[in-house]
């Protein structure tokens, strides 16, 4: 077995030091703004999106590093999404990572375009610098086309308007599940499949990813809700409140199972990803 939590500390490791030297490479942007968009990225965090990007393409045999553009485009926009639910006109959180969220820190308006600039950011640094570089990219921009389908209005933006929108009674088990694969699951099968587009995964391989990565956000989705219900946040709607923990637990241990039986064809190449959803699962559980 591997060692994963040295594998997934390692790894944050690497997109840490990565995403360090993208800011370090932004010039003439105001000091504010990029004060805020560091510490909205840099404050803590697993990097779990980024990692699974890298594991997806050692899936496919590449090195997890030949997509760290990929990875940390990933981080970025997850970061983005964070700020701005943390907004007044969101969820109006004041603190994140035992720490004031950015709007707490820089104010409203600051933290609005602080997260702006990350998602826009994510593409800039994902792309070739000049035409002469292509080569070296040539599976890049269909990767940032699965991010950006992963982050917008069939994605992770969708899923946040339809969890603002929906009455306390229409969040049933269903409208749960539709929400979060949009909200959550959206952004983490989408970093698996960029990554390993960008690594050049051939469509057999792609297909099992993206079961993987349905099921494992699903996963993940379900033990932050036992997660947080267990810290005492039962005011939300969440998988314990509709089905209770035992069941939740269920849930989640089946997806689990199914986003394994999903990756079974990579063969030992799979291995990582089973652990890394092992690992996640046993978060809670």
């Amino acid at each position: 077995m591997t060692n994963i939590k040295a594998y997934l500390n390692e790894k944050a490791e690497v997109v840490n030091k990565a995403l360090e030297k993208y800011f370090s490479g932004i010039k003439n942007c105001p000091d504010n703004l990029l004060e805020a968009m560091k510490y909205g990225t840099l404050s803590g965090g697993k990097r779990i999106r980024a990692i699974l990007a890298m594991a997806a393409a050692e899936a496919v045999g590449k090195k997890g590093e030949s997509v760290i553009k990929i990875a940390c485009a990933a981080e970025l926009i997850h970061n983005f999404s964070l700020i701005h639910d943390d907004l007044p006109c969101m969820d109006n959180d004041l603190t994140r990572r035992g720490k004031p969220t950015c709007h707490a820190k820089y104010g409203e308006t600051l933290a609005l375009l602080a997260g702006d600039a990350l998602l826009i950011y994510a593409f800039e640094i994902a792309l070739p610098e000049s035409s002469n570089k292509l080569k070296d990219y040539l599976h890049f921009p269909l990767a940032l086309r699965e991010l950006a389908a992963a982050s917008g209005p069939i994605g992770m933006v969708g899923g946040q308007v339809l969890d603002i929108e929906f009455s306390e009674k229409e969040k049933n088990i269903s409208n749960l599940l539709h929400i979060h694969s949009m909200k959550t699951g959206a952004l983490i099968r989408g970093s698996i499949l960029a990554g390993a587009i960008a690594a050049g995964a051939n469509k057999n391989e792609l297909e099992c990813l993206s079961e993987y990565g349905s099921n494992l956000g699903l996963t993940f989705q379900i033990v932050d809700d036992i997660l947080d219900y267990n810290e005492g946040k039962k005011d939300k709607i969440s998988f314990p409140a509709i089905l209770g923990l035992e069941k939740s637990r269920q849930k989640a241990l089946e997806a689990t199972r199914k986003a394994f039986r999903a990756i079974e064809p990579l063969g030992e190449k799979g291995k990582i990803l089973k652990e890394i959803a092992n690992y996640l699962l046993e978060r809670e559980i």
